[in-house]
């Protein structure tokens, strides 16, 4: 099982839990959460929080980053970080 923190860019719950008790997991966003796709973000969370991450010592068990797209419309900018 790989756990998936699907909001890490707005609350990262691997930070609070003690990076999911040690269980595997991966950094993710869900992308277009209630269909908004004007241009506006939280773009600085998206292009560092990864990289963060992946640097923290607390991590543990990171296994990478993840973007699911809820819908087919989306804002371009953030899949070019």
């Amino acid at each position: 099982m790989i756990i998936l923190d699907l909001a890490a860019e707005i609350e990262p719950v691997w930070k609070r839990t003690d990076a999911f008790y040690g269980k595997p997991w991966i950094w993710n966003m869900l992308h277009n959460f209630g269909g908004n796709i004007v241009l506006f973000g939280r773009i600085n969370e998206i292009a560092d929080g990864p990289a963060s991450a992946l640097r923290d010592p607390d991590q543990k068990d990171w296994q990478g980053s993840g973007l699911q797209w809820k819908l087919l419309n989306k804002t371009r900018c953030f899949m070019s970080l």
